[in-house]
């Protein structure tokens, strides 16, 4: 299973989009598509971008949903070794969003083959995050 998260989780480029879709007339007010692009670089220069509309009436606030969402530090490189930021915040507010928009050549890179629509799909506004001392991680051998 892949599950995208529309939310602070994700490096990239914040957009709003517009015009990829006829309006929805039935939406409730401030649920405009919100999307991201990211862009990694290297060899493969692989990218995906993505839109979803948030359905802020609708909070996910399932322990599944909160537990494939939560983040205690980020894992990095920096001059070739492995380290890890721990970070700190309070719980993300989640609410169910659905695919607006979706190319995605990050996951394909990565030797993953996926097939039809996101499982999962979750937004949020995002939340406050503290981060600590960065820390170099032992190599095997």
């Amino acid at each position: 299973m892949v599950a995208y998260f529309a939310g602070a989780t994700l490096s990239g480029q914040r957009q709003r989009a517009s015009g990829w879709q006829q309006p929805d007339h039935s939406r409730q007010r401030g649920e405009l598509p919100v999307g991201y692009s990211v862009h990694r670089f290297g060899a493969t220069a692989a990218r995906s971008k993505f839109v979803v509309i948030p359905r802020l009436q609708t909070a996910a606030a399932d322990p599944l949903s909160i537990f494939l969402t939560a983040r205690y530090g980020m894992h990095g490189r920096f001059r070739g070794r492995t380290i890890y930021v721990p970070n700190t915040h309070h719980e993300w507010p989640l609410f169910g969003a659905e695919v607006h928009h979706l190319s995605d050549g990050l996951v394909r890179a990565a030797g993953i083959s996926v097939s039809g629509p996101p499982e999962s799909v979750l937004y949020s506004p995002g939340v406050r995050t503290r981060f600590g001392r960065p820390r170099i991680l032992g190599t095997a051998g």
